[in-house]
């Protein structure tokens, strides 16, 4: 009886593994270099995000406007955006939905921010937006620092905000 139970559980784990591709999960990390690519603005202008330099660097928030994670997360995602605009950095949400979709949500929510879409296939491979949300610190030279995954919550809050001091702080 045991041995068959063993049996079962290996083999379910065995379809399971099969089943989940660990790329599917990976997301942009530490020491990466961000992507270029090419967006757009709910408005519909065109927008290159590429690793250029910038003074103090970047915040990108990428979101779904379908995730229960980005729902409880968005009062803290959107004070993070506001606290580091005026922190001199480069900070927009893209959402990995089209245009209709995250004009609507960008409503819904009353942000205020730049809105980017990234709906496409090529720049959700190239962000790696298969987990959401994602809170993205990138360098003054392109080079990621930090990517928060997940629920916002108030722990991780302060993580951003005293990475964010510490970048600015860093770039004086």
């Amino acid at each position: 009886m045991v041995k068959d139970r063993s049996r079962v559980i290996q083999t379910l784990k065995t379809q399971l593994s099969s089943l989940v591709n660990p790329d599917a999960l990976s997301t942009l990390s530490a020491g990466d270099t961000i992507p270029s690519v090419i967006l757009r603005t709910v408005e519909d202008s065109l927008f290159y995000l590429t690793r250029s330099v910038v003074e103090k660097g970047r915040v990108i928030v990428l979101v779904s406007t379908t995730c229960p994670a980005c729902e409880q997360s968005m009062v803290f995602m959107k004070d993070i955006v506001s606290r580091s605009r005026r922190g001199g950095f480069d900070s927009f949400f893209i959402s990995v939905h089209a245009k209709e979709r995250t004009e609507i949500f960008r409503e819904r929510h009353d942000i205020e921010s730049l809105v980017l879409v990234g709906s496409d296939s090529l720049s959700r491979s190239r962000l790696k937006a298969n987990v959401v949300p994602q809170i993205i610190l990138v360098g003054p030279q392109g080079v990621i620092r930090f990517n928060w995954v997940g629920i916002i919550d108030s722990v991780k809050y302060v993580a951003v905000i005293d990475s964010l001091q510490i970048e600015k702080e860093m770039s004086l």
